[in-house]
């Protein structure tokens, strides 16, 4: 089913989690970097910065074959087969994110098309980072969705070091269910916890 966990490893492939990787950790590690070294104090500054290096980071990602760069509104998507578009978000450790309430994140909340645009089924994608030390846990495509009259949920996560080596398996069960293309699944996150220390992944 389009817009499952299994159909978005199978359609997405080990190349592009690769080079999707690749961009999303050197982005982060550059901006730990520059962050450490001018001793920014503002907790947005560090994932803006790592925002724009990844932009530039994902040229080598956007030419790939069925992968395309798309700026609605301001909006940087990875528009993936015509199906998914991925935008780069900082994760927090439940894999939720940071929006800015518009009339644009509302229809992304709901798959729904955005200006000039088939719909899509939108991912964010990025470092999820501890609550404890602000460092790295993993590295995770996701896909939330948004009940009515309810706040926003996970629907699935992967890891995209298990997607880059051909590792990730479904966790969640989908059920179908009457006029929705994807039924909300219960979460099951399969790779690494933060231990009890809040040093990181074990």
């Amino acid at each position: 089913m389009i817009g499952s966990e299994q159909h978005f490893i199978d359609s997405f492939g080990t190349t592009r989690a690769s080079l999707l990787l690749d961009a999303l950790q050197g982005a982060h590690t550059k901006a730990r970097s520059i962050s450490t070294s001018n001793g920014f104090v503002e907790g947005r500054t560090e994932p803006t910065v790592a925002f724009d290096l990844s932009v530039n980071a994902l040229y080598d990602f956007e030419q790939l074959a069925g992968v395309r760069h798309a700026l609605v509104n301001g909006q940087h998507l990875w528009v993936i087969d015509e199906t998914y578009a991925i935008r780069v978000k900082q994760l927090g450790s439940d894999y939720g994110t940071t929006n800015h309430s518009s009339a644009q994140q509302t229809k992304i909340d709901r798959h729904h098309a955005l200006d000039g645009m088939e719909p899509l089924i939108f991912l964010s994608a990025g470092t999820r980072v501890s609550r404890q030390t602000g460092l790295p846990i993993d590295f995770a495509v996701v896909k939330h969705y948004k009940p009515r009259n309810s706040r926003k949920k996970v629907e699935w996560a992967i890891d995209l070091a298990d997607l880059a080596s051909a590792g990730a398996t479904p966790a969640t069960t989908v059920l179908p269910m009457p006029n929705l293309p994807t039924a909300p699944a219960a979460v099951v996150f399969r790779r690494r916890r933060e231990d009890q220390t809040g040093t990181g992944p074990k």
